[in-house]
């Protein structure tokens, strides 16, 4: 495989993403959502260690808007659910309908919760975006896995996420929005006791 740079660092293509990255949503070939097997750690200010997954969502923008003709990458860092503090805890599970025991018993339920806490997660926006990238196309396809670039780029980041999980510091000092906050702040909101 030739290299492709993905996020700003190059990569060999020696690494398989379905290997490193499970898919946990996938909806008509339009957009996935897929989290890394692995379980990387960071620690806030007062040392509470907050445990994240990588995550990389696909979507094809012409599925939500016909003007638009490209396939849209985000790639980002989910705080587990035990990692989220306690109001965020509470937050999520009536974002989902239930309190929180309820919501403890809707994920215990399932052989591999943390599947279904990620997407929720996900779904309500506790998350810190690391990269997005946004590839215009000419035609668009049935499927958003058959263009060469997302083969591409999910073989580049299967290749370059264990790198971006032990500097995630490094991504987390990044200002995120206009105002200045980083990603350590939104990691803060989500994460550190209140």
């Amino acid at each position: 495989m030739s290299k492709h740079k993905i996020f700003g660092i190059e990569s060999d293509g020696n690494n398989t993403f379905q290997g490193e990255f499970k898919v946990i949503r996938d909806y008509e070939d339009t957009s996935f959502l897929a989290i890394s097997n692995k379980t990387f750690q960071c620690y806030l200010d007062d040392d509470k260690q907050v445990n994240f997954k990588l995550a990389v969502e696909m979507m094809d923008s012409a599925e939500y808007d016909e003007n638009l003709k490209g396939i849209n990458t985000v790639f980002a860092l989910i705080p587990t659910f035990e990692s989220l503090n306690k109001k965020q805890q509470e937050s999520l599970a009536n974002f989902c309908g239930f309190t929180i025991e309820e919501y403890r018993e809707y994920i215990n339920a399932y052989n591999n919760p943390e599947t279904i806490t990620c997407n929720d997660i996900f779904d309500y926006g506790m998350y810190v975006v690391l990269g997005y990238e946004c590839q215009e196309y000419e035609t668009p396809c049935e499927c958003v896995d058959d263009y060469d670039y997302t083969k591409q780029t999910l073989a580049a980041i299967a290749n370059v996420y264990e790198a971006v999980g032990s500097l995630i510091g490094f991504y987390l000092d990044k200002p995120v929005n206009r105002i200045g906050e980083t990603g350590w702040d939104y990691l803060k909101q989500f994460c550190e006791d209140c």
